[in-house]
């Protein structure tokens, strides 16, 4: 692992118990670590010892996999009702919470993802995707009202004078090759968006008077009873309460998944029944929906659009796996790149848990650096990363020419647990007078094997002198110039030098297990913290903060 450590003693073939410290000594980061991983490999081997190679607790079994169902809509006259006039016991809501999933489909104009039935009067509202992603919410509300904010507007051709349009407009697109998370709360006349947690926009504060409507439309816009303006793509996992979230419990909803629910949910239609014209309420209050209003060539289409990993806990090897959420193959807390093909309703895969350590420092996480002491780092903390992976077949049962699937099983395990060995050596006589731990890594591997190019490449390597220890978080990134910027809360840039080969990385290349571009240092800005690389970094790198 990379980081700033002396060296690594741990051996479990010397049966060492403990480190005991002595009165009067070097306190040594070497001693720390060997005495952590002495209780690692005792706890980790007594599990396998209890438990097997493999094996989950009966009342919380983790990681079962079933089919995710959705609803895919065709963009001109799918759409699904969901609940009554009546919900709760009331007709209107001087607040709420609207919640959602979904993927547009790419090349389409998007269209209406949720609205209630008859937009255009005070207390109507929509909730849509344009052409390029951009998410906005609109709420009828009465024109007398004042605002202190200036996203209003007059209402459009379905409204009438007497109302005006709140809106709420996303600043940044949502992909069209996953499911997006959107939330929605509007309380006083103000409306906020979320996008898979995080705010995306907001209408200003207002003054409005609102009682919003019910049942939910999904899929369309229905003015008047007229269904217009229909939505074309998947959308899976419908919320709504009749109160305003705030922003941690949209979050908490968020980080939690699709089990989440409480005593303010008024209505959770899942839309995963995978076949039917019923859309379940499963909240407990009875507000079910149907597909097309009951009309079946106005049914959107079900499909199977992933694999939901169940919450629980797990272990592997005697490693501890928790998974406090349903999950989803392509939306995993740490995600590997899986991805499902056009075609994966009828292909085959071996479905198997990958879990391995991982090392983060305070660039990775910043709430492990302590603040109270200006900037420097301590610590680094060990993760447990797992992640569901994909080995697909090739053949109807076999997964190619001569190998089963339990056959080319053993070859996959037997590949990943292979170690390479080196040995070091000194060709001539060193000036350094530290203790260097070097770090040796196979850059990119030879392009053969299954699965791969017959094409071999040859091996590249890349080592470091500290261990890959000296890291730089990085600000912005000018893919044209190759100007970087580093962040202010990392340390100064005096040991960047023109010519020193560096990488430029992400979470996504190190979940992913890709190689990140390596290029050179042209020029060093010390005072503005800017470095110029060549080459260029890729559009695809280091351009979300978050990671």
């Amino acid at each position: 692992m990379t980081g700033d450590f002396s060296r690594f003693t741990f051996d479990p073939k010397k049966h060492f118990d403990s480190v005991l410290m002595q009165q009067g000594r070097v306190q040594l980061d070497a001693d720390w670590n060997e005495q952590r991983e002495i209780v690692a490999h005792r706890i980790e081997t007594a599990t396998i010892d209890l438990l097997g190679p493999s094996g989950a607790p009966e009342d919380d079994a983790g990681f079962a996999i079933w089919p995710a169902y959705a609803l895919d809509f065709d963009g001109v006259d799918d759409h699904v009702i969901l609940g009554s006039r009546e919900i709760g016991g009331r007709v209107g809501y001087p607040a709420f919470t609207l919640d959602v999933r979904i993927c547009p489909r790419a090349g389409t104009d998007g269209g209406t993802v949720l609205s209630s039935l008859g937009v255009g009067d005070a207390g109507e509202y929509t909730l849509e995707v344009d052409g390029e992603g951009i998410v906005v919410f609109r709420m009828f509300v009465s024109a007398t009202d004042q605002t202190t904010g200036p996203a209003t507007a007059p209402a459009g051709p379905e409204g009438s004078a007497s109302t005006r349009v709140i809106e709420a407009r996303a600043s940044r697109p949502i992909p069209f090759d996953r499911l997006s998370h959107l939330t929605v709360t509007m309380a006083g006349g103000e409306a906020v968006v979320y996008l898979d947690g995080e705010i995306a926009a907001t209408s200003g504060e207002t003054n409005a008077t609102f009682q919003a409507h019910f049942p939910l439309v999904v899929g369309a816009s229905v003015p008047h009873g007229r269904g217009a303006d229909h939505f074309a793509g998947v959308i899976a996992d419908v919320r709504f309460w009749t109160v305003a979230l705030s922003a941690t419990d949209v979050i908490r909803h968020h980080e939690r998944g699709l089990e989440e629910t409480d005593a303010i949910l008024a209505g959770h239609w899942p839309l995963d029944e995978g076949a039917g014209q019923a859309a379940n309420d499963r909240s407990g209050n009875g507000n079910h929906g149907t597909l097309g209003g009951g009309v079946p060539d106005f049914c959107p289409t079900w499909v199977f659009h992933d694999l939901a990993i169940g919450r629980g806990r797990y272990y592997v090897d005697g490693i501890l796996c928790e998974n406090e959420r349903t999950a989803q193959l392509t939306d995993q807390p740490d995600d590997p790149g899986e991805k499902l093909s056009a075609a994966s309703g009828s292909a085959r895969y071996l479905v198997y848990l990958d879990v391995w350590k991982r090392n983060l420092t305070a660039i990775e996480d910043p709430t492990i650096r302590e603040v109270g002491l200006g900037g420097p780092d301590t610590t680094t903390r060990l993760k447990t990363v797992w992640q569901v992976k994909l080995l697909p077949e090739t053949g109807h049962g076999e997964t190619r020419e001569g190998a089963s699937p339990a056959r080319q099983w053993d070859e996959h395990v037997q590949r990943a647990r292979s170690r390479g060995m080196l040995r070091a050596g000194r060709l001539r006589a060193s000036t350094s007078l530290g203790n260097q731990l070097y770090r040796v890594e196979i850059h990119q591997g030879e392009e053969d094997g299954p699965g791969r190019s017959s094409a071999k490449s040859e091996a590249t390597f890349k080592w470091s002198r500290d261990n890959g220890a000296i890291a730089y978080p990085v600000r912005a990134v000018d893919p044209t110039s190759g100007l970087v910027t580093l962040s202010p809360f990392g340390r100064d840039c005096t040991a960047l030098r023109p010519g020193d080969w560096v990488e430029l990385t992400d979470d996504g290349f190190v979940l992913q297990g890709r190689p990140a571009p390596l290029s050179r240092i042209v020029s060093v800005d010390y005072a503005r913290q800017e470095v110029v690389l060549s080459p260029a970094p890729a559009d695809d790198v280091a351009r979300d903060p978050s990671r």
